[in-house]
């Protein structure tokens, strides 16, 4: 994908004029999850529907461990949560809230989990 493209497509759609620069604080990332350094994420999202069981697993381990300064993940499935390792660096809330939030296949909405998470 185009991170720049789509950064300026949601300043259209916000109605903002201005072009892409690279002081607008906010970073996306496409790509494997799993290859990226998440320590400094404040907010990720997960578009979880084809993820297996156990890809959502390391996904729960990968946040447990690197994403410290994490608050917010969105997952368009539910997480499977278990007892914390000690090796954790952050507790992911256990009961998450759902919103309807309109995705490209679906006008109706997609239900979105949402976890917070915090600093252990």
């Amino acid at each position: 994908g185009d991170i720049k493209r789509i950064r300026n497509l949601a300043r259209r759609a916000w109605g903002k004029d201005k072009e892409d620069t690279d002081d607008s604080g906010i970073e996306l990332y496409e790509g494997d999850l799993f290859k990226l350094d998440i320590s400094k994420a404040t907010h990720i999202y997960a578009s979880s529907l084809c993820f297996s069981e156990q890809m959502l697993e390391m996904l729960v381990e990968k946040i447990k461990l690197e994403a410290t300064s994490l608050q917010v993940i969105a997952s368009l499935r539910k997480l499977p949560l278990k007892e914390s390792n000690n090796k954790a660096l952050v507790k992911i809330g256990r009961n998450p809230w759902q919103e309807w939030i309109e995705m490209s296949w679906s006008k109706e909405g997609v239900s979105v989990y949402l976890y917070t998470v915090e600093k252990i």
